[in-house]
Protein backbone atom coordinates (compact mmCIF):
# COMPACT_ATOMS: atom_id res chain seq x y z
CA UNK A 1 0.00 0.00 0.00
CA UNK A 2 1.16 3.47 -0.90
CA UNK A 3 -0.20 6.95 -1.41
CA UNK A 4 -0.37 7.84 -5.09
CA UNK A 5 -0.80 11.52 -5.90
CA UNK A 6 -1.73 13.16 -9.19
CA UNK A 7 1.22 15.34 -10.25
CA UNK A 8 0.17 16.55 -13.70
CA UNK A 9 -0.83 20.21 -13.75
CA UNK A 10 -3.45 19.70 -16.45
CA UNK A 11 -6.29 17.44 -17.54
CA UNK A 12 -5.32 13.84 -18.14
CA UNK A 13 -6.10 10.16 -18.07
CA UNK A 14 -5.92 8.06 -14.90
CA UNK A 15 -4.03 5.38 -16.86
CA UNK A 16 -1.17 7.73 -17.82
CA UNK A 17 1.78 6.75 -15.65
CA UNK A 18 3.47 10.16 -15.93
CA UNK A 19 0.44 11.76 -14.24
CA UNK A 20 1.26 10.05 -10.91
CA UNK A 21 4.01 10.22 -8.29
CA UNK A 22 7.04 8.15 -9.23
CA UNK A 23 5.35 7.40 -12.61
CA UNK A 24 3.40 4.56 -10.98
CA UNK A 25 -0.33 4.02 -11.45
CA UNK A 26 -2.47 3.56 -8.34
CA UNK A 27 -2.65 -0.13 -7.50
CA UNK A 28 -4.25 -2.58 -5.13
CA UNK A 29 -4.77 -1.05 -1.69
CA UNK A 30 -3.33 2.36 -2.57
CA UNK A 31 -4.67 5.64 -1.21
CA UNK A 32 -5.23 8.06 -4.09
CA UNK A 33 -5.02 11.86 -3.83
CA UNK A 34 -5.93 14.20 -6.71
CA UNK A 35 -5.22 17.77 -5.65
CA UNK A 36 -3.33 20.25 -7.84
CA UNK A 37 -3.55 23.98 -8.49
CA UNK A 38 -6.22 24.99 -10.97
CA UNK A 39 -9.39 23.36 -12.22
CA UNK A 40 -8.60 20.10 -14.01
CA UNK A 41 -10.41 16.89 -14.95
CA UNK A 42 -9.02 13.40 -14.49
CA UNK A 43 -10.65 10.85 -16.81
CA UNK A 44 -10.80 7.23 -15.68
CA UNK A 45 -11.19 5.24 -18.93
CA UNK A 46 -9.68 1.84 -18.12
CA UNK A 47 -10.43 -0.57 -15.29
CA UNK A 48 -8.00 -0.52 -12.38
CA UNK A 49 -7.32 -2.64 -9.30
CA UNK A 50 -9.29 -1.96 -6.14
CA UNK A 51 -7.88 1.13 -4.46
CA UNK A 52 -8.13 1.70 -0.73
CA UNK A 53 -9.40 5.30 -0.72
CA UNK A 54 -9.81 8.37 -2.89
CA UNK A 55 -9.62 12.07 -2.11
CA UNK A 56 -10.21 14.19 -5.22
CA UNK A 57 -10.23 17.97 -5.00
CA UNK A 58 -10.47 18.07 -8.79
CA UNK A 59 -13.07 16.90 -11.31
CA UNK A 60 -13.32 13.16 -11.95
CA UNK A 61 -14.96 11.41 -14.89
CA UNK A 62 -15.47 7.63 -15.17
CA UNK A 63 -16.08 6.65 -18.81
CA UNK A 64 -15.89 3.94 -21.46
CA UNK A 65 -17.12 0.98 -19.38
CA UNK A 66 -14.14 1.39 -17.05
CA UNK A 67 -14.37 0.17 -13.46
CA UNK A 68 -13.23 2.21 -10.46
CA UNK A 69 -13.51 0.25 -7.23
CA UNK A 70 -12.90 1.94 -3.87
CA UNK A 71 -12.53 -0.36 -0.86
CA UNK A 72 -13.19 2.23 1.84
CA UNK A 73 -13.89 5.98 1.71
CA UNK A 74 -14.11 8.26 -1.31
CA UNK A 75 -14.37 12.06 -1.23
CA UNK A 76 -14.80 13.93 -4.49
CA UNK A 77 -14.95 17.70 -3.99
CA UNK A 78 -14.76 18.56 -7.69
CA UNK A 79 -17.45 17.73 -10.21
CA UNK A 80 -18.11 14.03 -10.88
CA UNK A 81 -19.28 12.38 -14.10
CA UNK A 82 -20.27 8.75 -14.57
CA UNK A 83 -20.63 8.21 -18.30
CA UNK A 84 -21.03 4.53 -19.20
CA UNK A 85 -18.56 3.58 -16.48
CA UNK A 86 -18.80 1.51 -13.31
CA UNK A 87 -18.24 2.66 -9.73
CA UNK A 88 -18.03 0.09 -6.92
CA UNK A 89 -17.79 1.23 -3.32
CA UNK A 90 -17.13 -0.83 -0.22
CA UNK A 91 -17.43 2.29 1.91
CA UNK A 92 -19.10 5.66 1.75
CA UNK A 93 -18.51 8.09 -1.09
CA UNK A 94 -19.20 11.81 -0.75
CA UNK A 95 -19.81 13.70 -3.99
CA UNK A 96 -19.53 17.35 -2.97
CA UNK A 97 -19.50 18.98 -6.40
CA UNK A 98 -22.04 18.73 -9.18
CA UNK A 99 -22.58 15.24 -10.61
CA UNK A 100 -23.65 13.92 -13.99
CA UNK A 101 -24.75 10.30 -14.33
CA UNK A 102 -25.35 9.22 -17.92
CA UNK A 103 -25.25 5.43 -18.21
CA UNK A 104 -23.16 3.00 -16.25
CA UNK A 105 -23.62 1.32 -12.89
CA UNK A 106 -23.01 1.99 -9.22
CA UNK A 107 -22.78 -0.93 -6.80
CA UNK A 108 -21.29 -2.10 -3.51
CA UNK A 109 -22.16 -1.85 0.15
CA UNK A 110 -21.33 1.81 0.69
CA UNK A 111 -23.59 4.84 0.75
CA UNK A 112 -23.15 7.53 -1.90
CA UNK A 113 -24.05 11.05 -0.79
CA UNK A 114 -24.43 13.80 -3.39
CA UNK A 115 -24.45 17.35 -1.99
CA UNK A 116 -24.25 19.22 -5.31
CA UNK A 117 -26.56 19.34 -8.31
CA UNK A 118 -27.26 15.87 -9.73
CA UNK A 119 -28.07 15.54 -13.43
CA UNK A 120 -29.21 12.12 -14.59
CA UNK A 121 -29.09 11.40 -18.34
CA UNK A 122 -28.68 14.04 -20.98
Amino acid sequence: MATRSWVSLGNGFWDGTTNWTENVLPGVGDDVVIDVAGDITVTHRQSTPVINSLIAEENLSITSNSLLSIQFQGIINGDFALINGRLVSGGNINLNGDSTWDGGTVSGGGVITNTGVLTVGK
